[in-house]
């Protein structure tokens, strides 16, 4: 028997078929002006992009070559060392101030510390004047703030700074140098004079501009008054190694200490102290201690 129900799909299946015909047809329209725009966009992007290239992978290398040719002091005091660095310039504060306090201690035992720049735009200079009683203080130290050893591989200390000692009317000691961290500052700058101290600095005693090294247990002194004058500034560099210490003086070495060699963690400090009722004066224009 016929199956009377049955509609032929013929006509549907065809319908389809021109539709996707059209629908092809539509489509290759749009790749035939799409694409070679697209490609044209990809061309001038990827020209820009060589462009950005050719400026910014040399400016980048050039960046990388800059931080690999700084000199070990440089690494330290921009902080990527191998032991950061300290520096200061007295030029933080106003006229008349101590010391900016993030950095420093200060022991004003009625002598004074104070920051001197008359002129906006000259740095200023640290003083630490002596009073004119014994055992008066003007002192300045990074205890417990900014201190330095040989951890994290390093393998010197170096210090330098530019100063000025004033011991005209009085043979008090008065000295700028490193100290062990851990020393009380009870007895002013003759701490530094201390073999216990374990100090690695220079100190006007008795008149005399001197060399100090210890080992903790003895001091090891040299004369460098033939190279320091009263009153007068001077660039002092200092070099700590596990087997010397140097002082270099305006850019000449004038004492080597093999025997009695620091070895601890410091603290900076330079002052002053009245031993002879009569004043004493450091000056410090900058200071900057760094590992290597």
């Amino acid at each position: 028997m016929a199956n009377t129900g049955f509609i032929s799909m013929a006509p549907a299946v065809a319908a389809v078929a021109a539709q996707i015909t059209a629908m092809d047809a539509v489509v290759d329209a749009i790749r035939a002006v799409d694409v070679p725009a697209l490609s044209a966009e990809n061309v001038a992007i990827e020209v820009i992009v060589d462009l950005i290239r050719a400026t910014d992978f040399p400016t980048t290398d050039a960046l990388i070559n800059g931080i690999d040719v700084l000199s070990a002091k440089q690494k330290s005091l921009l902080g990527v060392g191998v032991c950061p660095g300290f520096h200061e310039f007295f030029n933080t504060v106003a006229n008349g101030a101590n010391p900016d306090a993030t950095f420093w201690n200060v022991i004003e035992n009625t002598g004074t510390v104070v920051v001197e720049s008359h002129h906006v735009d000259v740095p200023g200079y640290l003083l630490c004047t002596s009073g004119a009683v014994n055992n008066e203080d003007g002192i300045a130290h990074t205890k417990d703030k900014f201190v330095i050893s040989f951890k994290n591989r390093v393998t010197s200390i170096l210090l330098e700074a530019y100063c000025k000692m004033d011991w005209t009317a009085s043979s008090n000691p008065c000295g700028i140098g490193l100290i062990e961290n851990d020393s009380v500052v009870g007895a002013g700058i003759p701490d530094m004079r201390n073999a216990a101290e374990n100090p690695a600095a220079i100190i006007v005693n008795g008149g005399v501009p001197t060399a100090y090294t210890s080992d903790g247990a003895v001091v090891q002194t040299t004369d460098l008054s033939a190279f320091i004058t009263d009153d007068t500034w001077f660039l002092f560099e200092m070099e700590i190694t596990a087997g010397s210490v140097t002082f270099t003086i305006d850019g000449t070495l004038r004492a080597t200490h093999i025997t009695r060699v620091t070895d601890t963690i410091f603290q900076i400090m330079m002052g002053s102290t009245c031993c002879d009722a009569a004043n004493a004066l450091t000056y410090c224009d900058k200071v900057e201690v760094w590992g290597e």
